[in-house]
């Protein structure tokens, strides 16, 4: 038997002020649409932004058509208190990696919650190891 060993790397931030310019852009704008997030049961509130290969920004539940290159997801609630953030869930990670295979383009990820450290990982694929694609039923 031959045993393997998935590891990926990511980027940790201390906080929001040590971001570039367009990686606080797209916190910011994922900061205001999680404060108008519907969650009354759960109180947990997520809002997210993404940056197009145009370089437009979008934070709503429907996005314009183009190649994403980095999303940004942040929560807040009494499920978020914690130093670290969450990240995104099974399917949305199955979503985002097969946009990631679909435009053969890395999407860069942002996870922040409402305080402590912000993670940046460079591509989807490294949060879905052994990910299933479409393609493999061709």
């Amino acid at each position: 038997m031959k045993i393997k060993e998935l590891t990926f790397s990511y980027q940790i931030i201390e906080n929001k002020s040590k971001l570039s310019k367009e990686d606080l852009e797209l916190l910011e704008k994922a900061e205001a649409v999680r404060e108008k997030a519907y969650a009354p049961y759960s109180k947990f509130k997520v809002g997210a932004a993404l940056r197009l290969d145009n370089n437009m920004v979008a934070a709503k539940s429907h996005y314009p058509k183009g190649i994403i290159q980095t999303v940004c997801i942040t929560s807040s609630g009494s499920h978020s208190s914690q130093e670290h953030p969450i990240s995104p869930c099974g399917m949305c990670r199955q979503v985002f990696a097969e946009y990631e295979s679909i435009q053969q383009q890395p999407i860069r990820l942002i996870l922040a919650s409402e305080k402590g450290k912000i993670f940046i990982i460079n591509r989807i694929q490294d949060l879905i190891p052994l990910t299933f694609y479409p393609s493999f039923l061709e």
